[in-house]
């Protein structure tokens, strides 16, 4: 359930702003502190949207947490999803991936990439980093081109299959102390939505994606439903 869904799903009355094409939104997120998306401000207070048991908690609602997948099941499927982004990826045409998201100021190897790193950011806070927000924001120091980027990815593949994550050890984040396992969630399913939006790219170019995720291996994550907040046009 994304930040919209749970909301709506409780009544809240909001207004969703798009700080990408939004300037007014964007100084507005600046001014109370945002920084980075999804977030939910309320007054002069601004807090991040990932954990919706932080998010229920500054809106004072009542929230039951779901049982979320084990960490073993989360760290196999993290591997799958990067698998499908890297065969969604090598169909398209090399030109169209320079090509722009809908409504969004990313090419298509950009989202590639962004997805490898969001992998490679679960190994770094693995291995002990803190979960802050330049390793959430997964954007990659070099943006490596299709062959470059596929080894790359097996790679992060190769050493995902050999992790024993300890799920309740404590780290930091960006939002405050958590725990691992919510760290591996929220890096699996942000991996998997955006794998999503590279099929429904493939399908708006008129290429039949090659195995996409699919209603199993969404099974569990916390997924919104819609592919799109903003669906394009």
């Amino acid at each position: 359930m994304g930040l919209k869904e749970f909301l709506s799903a409780r009544e809240v009355d909001y207004v969703s702003r798009d700080i990408a094409n939004d300037p007014e939104a964007a100084a507005r997120f600046a001014e109370v502190g945002g920084e980075l998306v999804p977030a939910i401000a309320k007054g002069g207070s601004c807090i991040g949207g990932a954990n919706l048991g932080r998010v229920a908690e500054f809106l004072g609602l009542a929230y039951r947490p779901r049982s979320p997948l084990a960490a073993e099941v989360l760290v196999e499927r993290l591997g799958h999803v990067l698998e499908t982004a890297m065969r969604l990826t090598g169909q398209f045409p090399v030109e169209r991936l320079a090509s722009k998201l809908p409504n969004r100021d990313r090419t298509l190897l950009a989202l590639a990439n962004h997805i490898v790193e969001v992998a490679a950011g679960y190994l770094v806070v693995e291995a002990g980093e803190a979960f802050d927000r330049v390793v959430a924001g997964a954007v990659p120091n070099r943006e490596l081109e299709r062959d470059s980027l596929a080894t790359r990815s097996r790679s992060i593949c190769a050493r995902l299959a050999a992790q024993r994550p300890d799920p309740a050890r404590q780290v930091e984040t960006y939002f405050g102390s958590s725990d691992l396992h919510h760290v591996l969630e929220r890096c699996t399913w942000h991996a998997a939505q955006h794998v999503r939006q590279l099929a429904f790219m493939l399908e708006r170019f008129g290429i039949e994606p090659d195995r996409p995720l699919d209603a199993t291996d969404l099974q569990g994550l916390p997924v919104p439903a819609a592919v799109w907040d903003d669906p394009p046009a």
